[in-house]
């Protein structure tokens, strides 16, 4: 065999494992770039869980001024009042006499939301999931008598909600900050509980 062919036989073989190598190389490289790139390889942040005095510092900061407060004190317990007295109000349907004759007072709808929001509380706080509950079944006792003196408690709830709101956002136009469910709507759960921890435990 020629020599000189020999040799450039093996600088071609050569040439074209350097080439495969470099291929190689360069796929390997946008392969990692890709996986470094990926969303589920980005480092997750840690999952801080709240506690309830934690929600009551963010709330605070919108409702410093005192007229506000006055406001909220007034119109939280309003609007959870008249939330109750709305649901109330839905058609028992299907579950009308599930309970038998002497139990219909338990045969409403709202049982059904007051389970979640009681749950809501009690991973917070059980001293509030308690004040929480007494006080939502006080506002069903209420919606229950009021229905006998009103011409519709579903008509009465819900002027009784608009004119609550008109009245929060008019403290927090006084205040001069936006309403903080605005920014996360569970804090429409904290604010009774907020409401609840100023008037009866004192923290103004």
């Amino acid at each position: 065999m020629n020599s000189s062919l020999f040799f450039k036989t093996i600088f071609a073989i050569l040439r074209s494992n350097s080439m495969f190598g470099v291929i190689r190389s360069v796929k390997g490289a946008r392969q990692r770039v890709v996986v470094s790139l990926s969303p589920n390889n980005v480092p997750k942040k840690p999952t801080i869980m709240r506690n309830l005095q934690d929600w009551y510092d963010e709330y605070g900061q919108s409702h410093q001024n005192p007229t506000n407060k006055k406001i909220h004190w007034v119109c939280v317990p309003a609007i959870f009042f008249s939330i109750i007295g709305m649901i109330m109000s839905i058609p028992k349907g299907p579950i009308e006499g599930f309970l038998g004759a002497n139990a219909s007072f338990l045969e409403n709808w709202i049982w059904i939301p007051l389970v979640g929001i009681v749950l809501f509380y009690i991973r917070l706080s059980l001293k509030m999931s308690i004040v929480i509950m007494f006080f939502s079944l006080f506002c069903i006792v209420a919606s229950s008598i009021l229905a006998s003196y009103v011409g519709s408690l579903f008509w009465f709830s819900l002027g009784l909600f608009v004119v609550a709101w008109i009245g929060q956002f008019v403290g927090h136009k006084i205040e001069g900050k936006k309403p903080s469910f605005l920014k996360d709507l569970q804090f429409l759960l904290i604010g009774p509980a907020w409401v609840f921890e100023q008037l009866l435990f004192g923290k103004k």
